[in-house]
């Protein structure tokens, strides 16, 4: 990914879904993944341990799932203790090698995958396969008539080794269709997939 985010939402491991911390979840380019929660997952410490953590689950204030994974404790901070006073909940921030956006996986043993597929910057054009064809005569542009055919291509299948298949998959989506139509758009998409 080469744009940043941001999410706001409730942290939680795996083993203990109703220990929920509130936290907030950045992905920077050149800095990676980092999670600060306003808290600890261990109920009642003052002075949070620098434990990392194999998984951490968490909901976004917009309720999207998130897992991350391998997460590392890279910063921890208590909190100041004053005598007949409350105190505050102490911070904590993890680095994550991995995020998956719309889901939660529960164990490590999940994390394994059949296939990956992505969608990459030009790869459309790049092939130089398109589905459309615009059909130009001389009568129908005198008969003010503009006919643009689109047929999806075929999805191109080829070997990468013994062991993995590559293929190029291709989707299109049109616009809606209404009474009064005075515009019309299909957007062909391609994504490769091992």
């Amino acid at each position: 990914m080469r744009e940043k985010i941001e999410y706001i939402g409730e942290w939680f491991l795996p083993t203990n879904r109703e220990n929920r911390v509130s936290g907030t979840l950045a992905y920077l380019p050149l800095d990676g993944i980092t999670l600060k929660l306003y808290g600890s997952f261990e109920d009642g410490f003052i002075l949070p341990k620098d434990k990392d953590e194999s998984i951490i689950l968490g909901i976004t204030s917009d309720s999207q799932q998130i897992t991350l994974s391998s997460c590392l404790v890279t910063k921890r901070g208590s909190t100041k203790l004053i005598v007949g006073e409350e105190c505050g909940k102490p911070t904590i921030t993890y680095s994550a090698h991995f995020l998956l956006l719309g889901t939660h996986i529960y164990n490590r043993g999940d994390l394994t995958f059949n296939k990956i597929s992505a969608e990459i910057f030009n790869l459309g054009e790049w092939l130089g396969i398109s589905g459309f064809k615009k059909d130009f005569n001389v009568e129908s542009y005198k008969n003010n008539e503009c006919c643009i055919h689109y047929k999806l291509p075929e999805i191109i299948e080829f070997d990468i080794s013994k062991e993995f298949k590559g293929r190029f998959n291709f989707s299109a989506k049109e616009s809606n269709w209404t009474r009064h139509q005075k515009i019309v758009t299909i957007k062909q998409r391609v994504e490769f997939e091992v």
